[in-house]
């Protein structure tokens, strides 16, 4: 019997992370006191056992969640959309899909910060001038402004930051 159980187990540690998260910011923003938090001191703990086993559901199997027919608005309702919009987004993290805002959209295309975010720093702006640059000034260039010896150093750094290869594989994939 346990093994039929052993493949959801990271799906529920992952919802319990999700909700804890949220007391988190409740209690942040004094929504909620801190004495209910659950995940305090003794009371419930997360524990992830980490497995080599990845699953991964079939375009048709998508197709079948994109088609259920499940009342508007109900909470698995929602859960299904966000779901998918994880999936369309390339496995955005759910703690990045709840905070995303329509004016995160700008020109067909999704920006936000991942909450994983450094502070503003000298790094940020170099990484800024990565992702501008994009895939718009050749990679000898961006070598020699970069000051790497290294030309695969340059190619490993810059593959973050090219958006139309990222584009088209996506585009592949959740436009079948």
């Amino acid at each position: 019997m346990f093994k039929k159980i052993k493949p959801f187990l990271r799906p529920i540690t992952n919802q319990l992370i999700f909700i804890r998260t949220i007391f988190n910011i409740a209690i942040r923003n004094n929504f909620i006191d801190n004495t209910i938090y659950p995940f305090a001191n003794e009371k419930e703990r997360i524990r992830i056992k980490s497995s080599n086993h990845k699953i991964g559901l079939t375009k048709k199997e998508i197709e079948r969640i994109e088609q259920l027919n499940l009342p508007e608005l109900s909470s698995i309702w929602h859960t299904r959309n966000v779901w998918l919009i994880a999936f369309y987004f390339a496995g955005i993290r759910i703690s990045d899909v709840v905070r995303l805002k329509w004016s995160d959209f700008k020109n067909d295309r999704l920006y936000y910060i991942m909450k994983k975010m450094k502070n503003l720093s000298n790094h940020i702006a170099r990484h800024s001038f990565g992702n501008i640059a994009g895939d718009s000034i050749h990679p000898l260039m961006l070598q020699k402004l970069y000051r790497h010896s290294d030309l695969k150093t340059v190619l490993n750094y810059q593959a973050n930051f090219i958006h139309r290869d990222g584009d088209e594989a996506l585009d592949s994939v959740v436009n079948f």
